[in-house]
């Protein structure tokens, strides 16, 4: 494995392509889900919210907008289990504003299993998409669109 020099940042991508890590990843987990919800309105979804009570409102929102248009919501555990949960297949999709190593460990196993990983908003520039937690969706490529489409659709009309 070939380090950074000092100051650089490590992204997933990085890591991804270590052939060892790839290969630790890919016999861990499915190379394809046997099943697919293909609508939103039929997919249960993974959430949670922040830990600083003053974020929760949108946290809120963003469970009412799951809830009137999804089959059904579920926290099951931390975010990263979430997400991989995703991966499995257990769960449709996962959105929450996350921390960058939820989003750079879980999105990778995520991506690696074939589902889709994005953000409902923008991504700073200066920030590596893979650490940008803001808003973060992991999805099954079924539903991704559709319910990325709902959440900023959503997000617009505030």
């Amino acid at each position: 494995m070939t380090y950074k020099s000092a100051g650089e940042l490590v992204t997933s991508a990085d890591l991804a392509s270590d052939k060892t890590i790839r290969d630790a990843i890919s016999s861990s987990y499915p190379q394809h889900i046997p099943h697919f919800a293909i609508s939103a309105t039929i997919a249960v979804d993974g959430t949670g919210f922040p830990h600083d009570k003053a974020k929760v409102h949108p946290a809120l929102a963003r469970v009412n907008i799951l809830t009137t248009h999804c089959r059904d919501i579920r926290r099951l555990a931390a975010p990263a289990i979430d997400i991989c949960y995703v991966a499995s297949g257990k769960l449709d999709a996962h959105t929450e504003s996350l921390a960058p190593w939820d989003v750079a460990a879980a999105g990778l196993i995520a991506r690696e299993a074939g589902m889709i990983t994005g953000h409902v908003g923008a991504v700073p520039y200066d920030v590596p998409q893979d650490l940008f937690g803001e808003e973060f969706i992991s999805a099954n490529p079924g539903i991704y669109e559709e319910l990325l489409n709902l959440l900023r659709t959503s997000k617009s009309l505030k």
